[in-house]
């Protein structure tokens, strides 16, 4: 055999299989590629999952907001005077008249 060819021991095999430098060089490329491959896939999961993560914080919130938001409406709207009560015009204008007749006298 070339001296240049590396003999590798096949473990399942247990024969021995000469590799040239060209087909050694292939098997370290294909590692790099490999391992690439893993790294760039854990890298997507990591950032699918604060994906996740981020779309349940914005939904949390959305609700939080919603709820303050009619929460706040409905108090503005249900302590605000007279909205469920009727109201007497002719007797808030007599007393409104009154009211403007005591001050012009004075």
């Amino acid at each position: 055999l070339n001296s240049s060819i590396e003999i590798l021991r096949d473990p399942a095999t247990s024969v021995f299989h000469p590799l040239t430098p060209d087909a050694l060089l292939a098997i370290d490329a294909i590692e790099y590629i490999t391992d690439h491959l893993k790294k760039d896939e854990e890298y997507k999961m990591y950032r699918d999952d604060w994906k996740y993560v981020a779309m349940i914080i914005d939904r949390l919130l959305l609700y939080v907001f919603f709820g303050i938001t009619v929460g706040g409406t409905c108090g503005i709207l249900f302590s605000a005077p007279y909205v469920f009560q009727g109201v007497n015009q002719r007797e808030v204008l007599q007393r409104l008249i009154e009211l403007y007749k005591t001050r012009g006298s004075s």
